[in-house]
C-alpha cells in the first residue's frame, strides 16, 4: 500500500488555494510540503493541523492506495 496526497492538492485547488497559503494555514514548513510533493510520509499531526487549518477531513488530504 502507499499513501498519496493527491486529495489534498485536489483540495486546496477547490478551495482556490497555493501551497504557500497551505504553509501559513497549517504552520508547515517548506521541507514538509516538499515530502508531501513526493509522496514521502509525515507526522499525523501534520495531517490533523492541515485538516484544522483547512477546515477539512482526513479523507480530504491523503488517501490509501494499493
Amino acid at each position: 500500500m502507499k499513501l498519496t496526497y493527491a486529495p489534498l492538492w485536489d483540495t486546496l485547488k477547490n478551495k482556490e488555494l497555493k501551497k504557500t497559503d497551505l504553509c501559513n494555514l497549517a504552520g508547515l514548513s517548506r521541507n514538509t510540503l516538499a515530502k508531501m510533493g513526493k509522496e514521502e510520509y509525515v507526522a499525523l499531526e501534520v495531517v490533523e493541523r492541515i485538516c484544522n487549518g483547512l477546515s477539512c477531513r482526513v479523507e480530504d488530504v491523503v488517501e490509501v492506495r494499493e
